[in-house]
């Protein structure tokens, strides 16, 4: 059994319960946690955002998943894992996947992307690169 095993998902309709140190960790974010906060509510009302905290066996937030459903690629792009040091490890991204593929299969979608800053780490747990290359101006 690993540290994983115990956090649940549970679904939100913004990022006001995700404690503020899961966003921080987040690695070449984007956005910034007042950000979230403050457009969580909009996101969370959206059927298209998939936003779920981790939680324990006493129901703390944990973790956090954020997956946004984009039907006009056929899928499913994963925005953010974020998980409490205390619960990471070698299977959490996994899982992650995991519960993301039978959300393409509930959808009828195809495809799982992802955004990171860590390629290498991403492949080593079964990822592989693709051609599209995230631009900005």
């Amino acid at each position: 059994m690993t540290k994983s095993d115990d956090l649940k998902l549970a679904r939100l309709d913004s990022f006001d319960l995700i404690p503020r140190y899961l966003l921080e960790q987040v690695k070449g974010a984007n956005w910034t946690p007042e950000l979230l906060y403050e457009w969580g509510p909009a996101l969370g009302q959206s059927p298209l955002q998939l936003i779920y905290g981790m939680t324990d066996p006493a129901k703390a937030i944990r973790g956090l998943l954020w997956a946004t459903v984009n039907p006009v690629v056929d899928g499913i792009v994963l925005n953010v894992i974020s998980v409490d040091p205390a619960y990471q490890d070698h299977v959490i991204l996994k899982k992650a996947t995991g519960f993301l593929h039978g959300k393409l299969k509930e959808l009828g979608l195809l495809k799982l992307y992802a955004t990171t800053t860590r390629p290498r780490a991403a492949e080593r747990k079964g990822w592989s690169r693709t051609n599209l290359v995230m631009m900005e101006a």
